[in-house]
């Protein structure tokens, strides 16, 4: 009966030093999903200031664009190859 009861306690013991280690690393997965998600709005972040990037470096080639238009137009005048710049 002694026995028995040494043997319990010790499987009982050896239970909770499992659900220990079982609650530990469920806690280091949580810590682990929790720096993922960290991770995954950094790069959300990053991707969204590219894309303002690249709308702003459009909206600056079409500015050009408009320009060098203009330019043709005024070097295609009357004059405008004699005109001193």
């Amino acid at each position: 009966s002694g026995e028995t009861i040494s043997r319990l306690t010790d499987a009982i013991a050896e239970m909770a030093r499992s659900s220990a280690r079982t609650a530990s690393a469920a806690d280091q997965q949580a810590q682990g999903l929790g720096q993922i998600n960290q991770a995954m709005r950094d790069i959300k972040l990053a991707s969204d200031q590219s894309v303002g990037a690249v709308g702003q470096t459009e909206r600056a080639v079409q500015d050009l664009n408009t320009l060098a238009l203009r330019l043709t137009e005024l070097l295609a005048e009357p004059g405008a190859s004699t005109a001193r710049w």
